[in-house]
């Protein structure tokens, strides 16, 4: 057993406690996502961000749906307003990675090697820099905003000059209603 004089742990035992509390006091934003394919936006999308989920609404087509996106249990929930239908997957699924930038960079930071390249200002956020590559080949570029703890803004280098940014961050509470399957919706089996 380790003793710990009387002093020293009321310290380690301040400094745990603070640690605690700043680490509940989760980020809460909310955001325009910008996507661009060429230098032209290609979609608008409100984000909404609370704690480890966030929503982000995609259309394809004729179909609009939206992702909310549960990063401490790892999945992802499909709405779909217009069938009035929800589906549910793992955020490694590749369909969801396909329409959703910012897991696609997250699944490939953990599964290819990405490291710090700097620093720099943008939207008046401080971020660092990641770059994530496949051997030689770059495949993202990202700046992490470390008050938001979330990417901000994201250059793809494999496919035709695709990117995502974020603008009109607007800190603060977020409904915790905006991730919650609405009432009347079925769950559809995949």
């Amino acid at each position: 057993m380790i003793k710990m004089p009387g002093q020293l742990f009321n310290i380690a035992a301040a400094v745990l406690l603070i640690a605690g509390i700043s680490s509940a006091q989760a980020t809460e934003f909310k955001a325009d996502m910008l996507e661009s394919k060429a230098g032209k936006t290609t979609q608008e999308s409100k984000l909404y961000v609370k704690n480890s989920k966030y929503r982000v609404t995609v259309e394809e087509e004729d179909l609009k749906l939206h992702l909310i996106v549960d990063e401490k249990t790892g999945t992802t929930t499909v709405l779909s307003p217009k069938d009035k239908q929800y589906m549910e997957v793992e955020n490694n699924y590749f369909r969801s990675m396909d329409t959703n930038p910012v897991q696609s960079f997250r699944h490939h930071v953990q599964n290819y090697d990405s490291r710090e390249i700097g620093r720099e200002t943008f939207k008046g956020f401080d971020c660092t820099k990641v770059l994530v590559q496949a051997g030689d080949r770059d495949l993202f570029t990202a700046w992490i905003a470390e008050e938001l703890d979330f990417p901000v803004k994201i250059l793809f280098h494999i496919g035709e000059g695709m990117s995502m940014e974020l603008d009109n961050i607007k800190q603060g509470p977020v409904d915790p209603g905006v991730f919650a399957v609405p009432k009347g919706y079925t769950l559809k089996k995949q």
